[in-house]
């Protein structure tokens, strides 16, 4: 099975979601600069620390046993991603797509209506910062969420992490 993780950033939860899903295979979505507009947080470091960070995670990846052909960098912007899998044939649909990148409303919600329909059916949609906290200009991923559920009749299903939840969308079977 495929899965995405959108928005790598220093790849701790890459990390955990190659070690707890030993089986698939992982595409690592992440165009790795400083976005200059849009995305006012501590992790969006400067284009030199970008690439370091890249360049740490592969070569952690390299050197991790068991993960070698599981997983694939694609260092684009995540919502440019889905045509370029459809028109380059990368594979099934995944099964699995997971946000957890730049967090404002427009880039999850632009996040969530480009990776929809390339989601496999019975396919899992979710992410991180499902919050409250703040007026949701920088952190808007719940009012993103719950628009976009509410225009496709869906239900959210919501962790108990704190002090920001994750949310998960299930896509029905055909």
């Amino acid at each position: 099975a495929f899965g995405v993780l959108l928005g790598v950033g220093a790849g701790r939860t890459a990390l955990e979601l190659l070690r707890t899903w030993p089986h698939g295979v992982l595409f690592l979505v992440d165009p790795y600069i400083h976005l200059r507009r849009g995305f006012d947080r501590p992790d969006n470091v400067d284009d030199n620390e970008q690439q370091r960070r890249y360049e740490h995670l592969r070569n952690v990846l390299h050197d991790m046993p068991g993960v070698q052909g599981r997983y694939s960098f694609v260092r684009e912007f995540s919502f440019a991603v889905p045509a370029i899998w459809r028109e380059k044939q990368w594979g099934p649909d995944p099964k699995f797509v997971f946000l957890d990148g730049n967090p404002s409303y427009g880039a999850v919600i632009t996040d969530l209506r480009s990776w929809w329909p390339l989601l496999a059916p019975a396919g899992v949609l979710a992410g991180t910062n499902y919050t409250t906290l703040g007026d949701g200009s920088a952190v808007g991923v719940r009012a993103a969420v719950d628009a976009f559920a509410a225009e496709r009749g869906l239900q959210v299903f919501v962790t108990s992490d704190q002090p920001e939840p994750s949310w998960i969308l299930l896509k029905e079977e055909r």
